[in-house]
């Protein structure tokens, strides 16, 4: 795993590594650090702000152990947004798919029907956790879920087809592959979007 981060992505895995371990009890919180090899402190400290409790001792570490208690921490206490970053990192210096690629592969997929009987909504959730992934595209949808329900709408703005992206009103499968998730990453198809959760991974 590379250990050449921006200061912005080191920031944002300090961050997600804090909230994660500030989710337990605050009574709690000295003991996990310590279980990670954090600096020690008092429960007081703890009981006045966990996430700062955290991060204040996240901040004293090269950005390679930050990586290696991320990496723990996500396997102990997941959570999607960790994931995603770690996989990000994992896989910066690989080889990526290209944006025509990428293309391709949705254009194979449209028509066949991956969900089988289920609704392509509840496939979806199934694979992704699509309430807790944010949509940046449209101000009205709180989560990925939200897009996906309110689409035939949004699709509505350029006679049927979505204005962003051309997706059709009934694109449900070309909502999720063109709008990806993420505070800076709402990207449509055409400005090189690349499929959520998992299939980010492996699209990239």
């Amino acid at each position: 795993m590379s250990t050449t981060l921006t200061q912005q992505t080191s920031k944002k895995l300090r961050d997600l590594v804090a909230s994660a371990i500030a989710g337990e009890k605050a009574s709690d919180v000295p003991a996990v650090c310590q279980r990670y090899g954090l600096a020690t402190g008092t429960d007081e400290e703890a009981f006045r702000s966990k996430f700062r409790y955290v991060s204040s001792r996240l901040q004293r570490l090269a950005t390679k152990h930050v990586l290696e208690i991320a990496q723990r921490v996500q396997y102990d206490m997941p959570t999607f947004e960790l994931g995603e970053l770690l996989s990000l990192v994992t896989e910066q210096d690989g080889p990526r798919i290209t944006e025509l690629t990428r293309r391709r592969i949705v254009e194979a997929l449209q028509g066949i029907p991956l969900a089988g009987r289920l609704p392509e909504l509840e496939f979806f959730e199934k694979v992704w956790p699509l309430e807790k992934m944010p949509s940046s595209i449209d101000r009205m949808a709180h989560s990925m879920r939200d897009l996906l329900i309110q689409h035939p709408q949004h699709a509505g703005e350029r006679g049927g087809h979505c204005a962003c992206c051309g997706a059709g009103p009934q694109d449900t499968r070309g909502a999720v592959a063109r709008h990806r998730r993420g505070p800076g990453l709402g990207w449509c198809w055409r400005g090189a979007g690349a499929f959520p959760g998992g299939g980010a991974a492996a699209l990239r």
